[in-house]
């Protein structure tokens, strides 16, 4: 396996007391700083700021407050 699809596919196929131990181990590894930029503050601002506009949508900010605020 060298996909995360592949693990997420190997994973769904355990049984869930199995998910319970991949998540110890995810969780050790985390707190061993082996995790993701989401581990600690500085970390996290870093990421965030990587990842800010990445999720595109068909509608712009201005056109979801215009839906969500009911105005044409």
């Amino acid at each position: 396996m060298s996909t995360i699809a592949e693990i997420e596919r190997a994973i769904e196929k355990l049984p869930p007391e199995q998910w319970v131990e991949i998540r110890r181990w995810m969780d050790s590894h985390i707190s061993q700083g082996r995790g993701d930029a989401t581990n600690d503050s500085a970390s996290f601002d870093v990421w965030l700021a990587s990842s800010t506009g990445l999720a595109k949508g068909l509608l712009t900010t201005d056109d979801r407050m215009r839906e969500t605020r009911g105005e044409d």
